[in-house]
């Protein structure tokens, strides 16, 4: 059940920063600043010293940055991809920390868990370009 209740979670806050980012700050420096400051809030709450702070600090911009880049390029303004990142996130971080233990039986279901979110990905992809592939120019309506 926390592997779903992490794909909520995920997908709540993706959406969350992703309405924000869009309708509420529309200056791309007060964007910036915003990631900067959470960048900060999130880098403080686990260092005690300044150079575990700035190794923290620097590791949330680099997570912030990605994220950036998957909403810009992969996710944009599609709801049901927001979805499915958020359950495939949790279903492969899930999968992780079972491969992780010690016992064989948890790592089986660590395997069984990955395989299965691997191939509904590339599954779900690969119907997706199928059905794209159908409905191009040389293949939709004709002009007139």
């Amino acid at each position: 059940m926390s592997a779903f209740a992490l794909a909520g979670t995920v997908t709540f806050g993706l959406g969350v920063i992703v309405y924000y980012a869009i309708r509420v700050i529309e200056r791309p420096s007060l964007i910036v600043t915003t990631v900067l400051v959470l960048s900060a809030c999130m880098a403080g709450a686990s260092t005690q010293t300044g150079a575990e702070f700035l190794v923290a600090f620097l590791l949330s911009l680099m997570n912030a940055g990605v994220l950036a880049l998957l909403i810009i390029f992969l996710l944009r303004d599609n709801l049901l991809a927001y979805v499915f990142y958020g359950l495939f996130l949790g279903g492969v971080q899930s999968g992780y920390l079972m491969l992780n233990q010690s016992a064989l039986l948890f790592q089986i279901h660590g395997w069984i868990t990955v395989s299965l979110i691997l191939g509904l990905a590339l599954g779900t992809w690969a119907w997706a370009m199928r059905k794209s592939a159908g409905t191009g120019p040389a293949h939709g309506a004709q002009r007139q």
